[in-house]
């Protein structure tokens, strides 16, 4: 009987011969495979390679961990008789969310809160957007801020319509967790932007 050993060396003599799937290389191939049944055709087996993509928004970027993200696995029927490799579709995974870290993620990239003093008030303004509001407290400052998330949080929750296999009851909490998070955050930077005005 072919071990799995000698089946993943068939799959990489296809790749080599084929072609490469995109961001797959031997070392990728020889940490994430593993050989299964082909409950079809006894006499194949499936190499199935672990990969993981960004999702809801959330980018990839080299040595960083993805805050949102769904496993897939890339999956070859390898008939060890003829050496004859062929493609399957691919099996989704599991999905993993960090909600903190995508909000944090999105105020990063979509908030620059400013503050400048006019006369006995002051002009905050989100430098992405463009809005602004006159305040003379903390408290108006942090209800500028809040209003800031909405937009975000709705922007989120047709990505999550967009994803299509989580559930809707998930898609709910997801959504609320989501958006108490963004407010936590540009509260967080209303407080900051306060006590750095000029008075």
């Amino acid at each position: 009987m072919t071990n799995r050993e000698d089946i993943v060396k068939i799959l990489e003599s296809h790749f080599q011969e084929h072609g490469w799937p995109l961001d797959v290389g031997r070392e990728k191939l020889y940490d994430r495979y593993r050989v299964v049944s082909d409950e079809a055709d006894t006499t194949r087996r499936i190499v199935e390679i672990e990969r993981h993509r960004p999702i809801l928004g959330d980018t990839y970027t080299r040595g960083l961990p993805m805050n949102a993200f769904e496993t897939y696995f890339l999956r070859y029927s390898v008939d060890p008789e003829t050496m004859s490799v062929k493609a399957l579709p691919e099996r989704l995974g599991d999905v993993e969310i960090d909600i903190n870290g995508l909000a944090e993620s999105e105020i990063f990239q979509s908030v620059c809160l400013e503050i400048e003093s006019v006369e006995s008030l002051y002009r905050v303004r989100d430098g992405v957007s463009n809005m602004e509001m006159l305040v003379s407290s903390l408290a108006e400052t942090k209800e500028f801020a809040i209003s800031l998330a909405e937009p975000l949080a709705d922007y989120f929750y047709e990505r999550l319509l967009d994803h299509g296999t989580i559930e809707e009851e998930l898609q709910e909490r997801l959504f609320k967790e989501y958006q108490n998070a963004l407010e936590a955050e540009l509260l967080e930077q209303a407080v900051r932007l306060w006590g750095e005005r000029d008075d």
